[in-house]
């Protein structure tokens, strides 16, 4: 018998946003967070600013959270950057490309939404870690580096197929 192969229909957008989300989500968004946490501590740091702000009539905890506050619009910032640069990117490969019947090439408004609220709830905890961890150290480069070679290890374990539930990576 002659079987014609099943043509299941897909998004085009969905498609390829997951076959790119790993090198995004595996390395570039936690580097953008080790490197942002860094500087923006670093910055008080160097100055002396933690020390001035402590004098003022707020809380520790409320100036604190200010500067976390920071970090995490920078990665909203990151995550909706990286959807609308490629949502373009993919939309101009529809026009270059022959595309095949049983794609939909419908931009998949609702995907994308819960798609950037998983990915900032994602790098939610791998941003308090480093903000603390930068806050901790007065060094620039020191919570790069720590950042930098948990991240590696994780990559390096990741290849070897071994997971760890408590790794914030």
């Amino acid at each position: 018998e002659n079987q014609q192969p099943i043509n299941i229909p897909y998004n085009f957008y969905e498609k390829n946003i997951g076959q790119t989300l790993p090198s995004f989500l595996g390395f570039f968004f936690p580097l953008l967070i080790i490197i942002v946490a860094a500087k923006i501590t670093q910055i008080d740091h160097k100055n002396g600013g933690w020390q001035l702000m402590e004098t003022q009539p707020l809380s520790k905890i409320s100036i604190y959270l200010s500067k976390l506050t920071v970090l995490l619009i920078g990665n909203i910032i990151a995550i909706i950057s990286f959807l609308v640069s490629f949502v373009f990117t993919v939309w101009l490969l529809l026009l270059i490309k022959d595309v095949p019947e049983n794609v939909i090439t419908d931009v998949p408004f609702g995907y994308l939404g819960q798609l950037i609220i998983r990915m900032f709830v994602a790098g939610l905890f791998l941003s308090i870690i480093q903000f603390v961890i930068s806050v901790v150290f007065k060094s620039f480069i020191l919570p790069i580096l720590i950042g930098f070679f948990a991240m590696l290890g994780t990559l390096i374990l990741d290849g070897f197929q071994i997971y760890r539930v408590w790794n914030p990576f």
